[in-house]
């Protein structure tokens, strides 16, 4: 049976993730945040760099994050690890980053993530997995610190802005599966590892993997069963699989007292003479898939209820991508009157930017 003293016995790889975290953050820090860079959950993992998958996990935004991780860690981290021992405790831990990452890769494909929140997650779900399957239904010391490590991540929620949910809850999931995956010890010591529910769960691992890495190939398999599955796949990630992809995408709207051109915000209100003038805004970079003469559109509609009227479409092509990554360049313009207008970029007849504007 799980007994108190057993995590300070068996600590050093809590304490090894934490020294090699700690360590990264002072690199971090010194090198002018190149590791974040180079590590953070980005679309990147979508040109081939996965290592980010793992990588993100020891990165961290600032030094409280950091603080408020590794001590949830040092508090929980002890406790699973005198559960599962090194070995598969790291393998827990490195497995519930990855699928948070995953999930927050096809959520939220734009928001670059770090932090160890996703792999701690996954710590509790896998201690939820056991406690309900392993152990007694009454209160255990584990208890204490579940709740503790839950109450910590409920400040770090409160205190620490962009968290990314979906991490937490891919981790959290990744946890749950990484229980059946490597097996739970039961209460007297010896392990019972059943291979048809680890099985499930490496299937299941699987197609979690195969939706957030291939998003494109799974929304054409789902088109003809759950058209509406299809399209929001498209929608989401669309932009991201096309040779020249769009990138710093704005709406900004012109000024002519100050000559220039300023972000807008979802209102924007007229000027004295009843109109202002809207341009929509980016530069190209380079997606997957081979080049060419690449044909995108920019849709202006103007929204009536849940009906949309078109007013204008602007069509071109595009070749190259713009050599400055420092700028982004006026695509296309139009005179709006008051009223509520939707947006919307097509790039090699897939769809992706969508913005929504009401102008006052």
């Amino acid at each position: 049976m799980w007994k108190s003293d057993a995590t300070r016995q068996r600590s050093t790889g809590t304490w090894f993730l934490i020294a090699v975290t700690v360590f990264i953050f002072i690199i971090d820090i010194a090198s002018k945040r190149l590791p974040v860079e180079w590590g953070a959950k980005t679309a990147a993992i979508w040109y081939g760099q996965y290592w980010r998958l793992f990588t993100a996990t020891f990165l961290h935004a600032d030094l409280r994050h950091l603080l408020f991780n590794m001590y949830a860690l040092f508090v929980f981290g002890r406790v699973v690890e005198s559960i599962l021992g090194g070995n598969r405790f790291f393998v827990v831990y490195l497995f519930s980053g990855a699928v948070g990452f995953l999930f927050s890769l096809i959520i939220t494909p734009d928001a670059p993530a770090v932090g160890a929140s996703a792999a701690l997650f996954g710590l509790i779900g896998y201690t939820l997995h056991y406690r309900i399957r392993r152990l007694p239904r009454q209160y255990m010391p584990m208890d204490r610190a579940l709740l503790q490590i839950l109450g910590i991540n409920l400040i770090i929620g409160l205190l620490v802005p962009n968290i990314d949910l979906m991490g937490h809850v891919g981790g959290l999931v990744g946890g749950i599966l990484a229980a059946s995956i490597v097996g739970m010890p039961s209460t007297y010591g010896n392990e019972r590892y059943d291979r048809s529910k680890a099985l499930i769960s490496l299937v299941m691992t699987a197609a979690i993997a195969f939706v957030s890495l291939k998003p494109i190939v799974t929304a054409d398999l789902l088109r003809p069963i759950l058209p509406p599955a299809a399209q929001w796949l498209d929608n989401r990630v669309g932009g991201y699989f096309t040779p020249l992809r769009p990138v710093g995408f704005g709406l900004y709207w012109y000024s002519p007292s100050l000559n220039q051109w300023s972000p807008a915000g979802k209102v924007v209100m007229a000027l004295s003479n009843g109109w202002v003038d809207l341009g929509v805004f980016w530069r190209w970079e380079t997606g997957i898939g081979e080049t060419g003469i690449i044909p995108y559109s920019v849709t202006w509609r103007a929204i009536e209820g849940s009906r949309g009227q078109t007013l204008h479409v602007d069509e071109d092509t595009v070749t190259q991508v713009d050599a400055n990554k420092a700028m982004i360049y006026r695509r296309s313009a139009q005179r709006l009157f008051p009223g509520t207008y939707e947006i919307v970029v097509e790039v090699a007849g897939r769809n992706v930017a969508r913005r929504r504007v009401t102008v006052r």
